[in-house]
């Protein structure tokens, strides 16, 4: 698990996202969504095939995923399902979650 500040600050910003509605997860409902996706967020332990699939697909539509360096254990406690991507539709939201990491 990460100790850093910056992953913490992350996933309690992305607990928000939930508890607000402007959280979706998983692979699946990720892509089916993406066209509502203002940020897509992978954790760093997801798999390089799910990775690849995902930018494929959100690369279409002009969307980036950024990977972090939280894992998938951090994400799944945060969001209450098992789960190494999510995608936020709130673009407050997404762009403070992206200016974390810079």
């Amino acid at each position: 698990m990460s100790d850093s500040a910056e992953v913490k600050r992350f996933l309690d910003t992305v607990g928000l996202c939930r508890r607000a509605g402007f959280l979706i997860t998983g692979f699946d409902a990720v892509k089916a969504d993406l066209p509502k996706a203002a940020g897509i967020f992978a954790a760093a332990d997801i798999s390089e095939k799910t990775l690849k699939e995902m930018r494929f697909f959100a690369e279409k539509l002009g969307r980036q995923v950024v990977v972090v360096p939280a894992e998938k254990a951090e994400f799944s406690q945060v969001t209450g399902k098992p789960t190494a991507i999510i995608s936020v539709t709130d673009l407050g939201f997404a762009k403070t979650l992206r200016s974390i990491f810079k």
